[in-house]
């Protein structure tokens, strides 16, 4: 008789203000735990239903994946995993904090779970004259600070910047295909992220899952978010020397930092190898491992 497999569900969240960081994590960590457990993705669910679901269902492990917590959903005696949580909710609740820059156990780069095709071999490039610029502000741009970035392209320097790839939803127009004599492109889907990392060399980007991303490659950038615990961590990265962090209306301040970064090779790769450095991890293999002792 085939012995039945260990059951695991996952509960996690999006929506257009929250985005959807946490789906995409929680279902990049369902689609490992499927080849071994019997593993569930439950998205959007309340309070209420969430409990209920618990205390019915017979699950080895609850992994949460929210934005926000409420003790309620640790009452029942399970064995849980809660990401971006710091509060001791149950004896039986590992927290991992991947974005938290803390000495502590289950905390930074080394549990951020990146896919399979970001360790596929990416081609060196040497030093050259032509940057390529990706803008970015997570899967919704949840406080529509694009319009605002954009305005930047205005103060770059033409010469290095010939290309800016903007990462947005399918609805949303870009008036012009050219400014400031840099091209304008639009990107709205891809199949692998790292598609778009392995064909940039400086990025404007968010401080959540996007800013480990751009780092794990080594790109240059800046980071500007309107979003409260996303300033902390940008001002951490920018403390870290990671790159600078501003605020979406300082478009001369985004723009004098790229320009340092795309006419200094030097400064350039001093930020790059420290990137590299610290956030290329394989914090899913970690992540899995964990899992494994748990279940």
């Amino acid at each position: 008789m085939l012995k039945s497999k260990k059951k695991i569900v996952i509960f996690t969240q999006y929506s257009k203000k929250i985005g959807y960081g946490h789906y995409y994590r929680s279902n990049l960590i369902k689609e490992k735990l499927s080849n071994k457990y019997d593993c569930e993705l439950k998205a959007n669910k309340s309070i209420n239903q969430t409990k209920i679901f618990i205390k019915k269902n017979k699950a080895n492990l609850i992994i949460f994946d929210l934005k926000y917590y409420n003790k309620k959903l640790f009452q029942n005696q399970k064995n849980y995993i809660a990401f971006d949580n710091k509060k001791n909710f149950s004896d039986n609740l590992v927290n991992i904090n991947p974005l938290t820059f803390l000495k502590k156990r289950y905390y930074g780069p080394s549990w951020f779970p990146y896919p399979d095709d970001f360790f596929l071999k990416k081609k060196s490039k040497t030093k050259k004259n032509n940057y390529i610029l990706l803008i970015a502000q997570g899967a919704t741009d949840a406080f529509n600070n694009i319009n605002k970035i954009l305005k930047c392209i205005s103060y770059l320097d033409n010469k290095k910047i010939r290309v800016c790839k903007i990462k947005i939803l399918k609805n949303f127009k870009i008036k012009n295909k050219i400014l400031n004599n840099i091209k304008i492109k639009k990107i709205t889907k891809t199949k692998y992220a790292s598609s778009i990392f392995k064909n940039i060399d400086l990025a404007i980007t968010g401080c959540g899952n996007i800013s480990y991303e751009v780092s794990f490659f080594g790109i240059p950038s800046v980071f500007v978010s309107s979003e409260r615990e996303e300033i902390k961590r940008g001002k951490i990265l920018q403390k870290n020397g990671h790159g600078k962090f501003f605020n979406p209306t300082n478009v001369e301040g985004i723009a004098k930092e790229l320009n340092k970064l795309a006419n200094n090779y030097n400064y350039y790769q001093k930020i790059k190898k420290k990137k590299i450095k610290v956030f290329k991890k394989n914090g899913l293999k970690n992540i899995l491992k964990l899992i494994d002792r748990f279940v």
